[in-house]
């Protein structure tokens, strides 16, 4: 089974479909995208935007979730933003804080708050 993630006009994720293998195949067996996209668009509407994701991360780094973003220039999915304060790492594809979070230990953690700016300790 293969795995499309429906992006907006802003490239976020607003619904994620399985579709059969067959319709990814054009004629001769090879992959033809655009297939996949065309099939996707005659159930869902043809004004509906695709693209490929796969749990293994073989196609645009991660599985693509709902509020994850298709970055085009990278090729990439770029996880949801958790929080306006934090910048993206275009090397990890990962948010970062603002300030690095505190070493946990025990049954001490820290929880960003976006108020503060800064980790607030917590106790278990």
């Amino acid at each position: 089974m293969a795995h499309y993630a429906q992006i907006n006009e802003d490239n976020v994720v607003v619904r994620v479909s399985v579709l059969q293998d067959i319709y990814e195949l054009d004629d001769v067996g090879e992959l033809d995208l655009n297939k996949a996209e065309r099939r996707l668009q005659k159930i869902h509407g043809e004004d509906t935007r695709w693209k490929k994701t796969s749990y293994t991360s073989n196609w645009g780094g991660k599985f693509a979730k709902i509020g994850d973003t298709w970055n085009e220039e990278l090729g990439k999915w770029i996880p949801a933003r958790p929080y306006p304060s934090w910048s993206l790492n275009t090397d990890k594809l990962q948010w970062e804080p603002p300030i690095e979070r505190p070493e946990s230990s025990g049954n001490i953690t820290f929880d960003w708050d976006e108020t503060l700016q800064n980790w607030i300790r917590e106790e278990q």
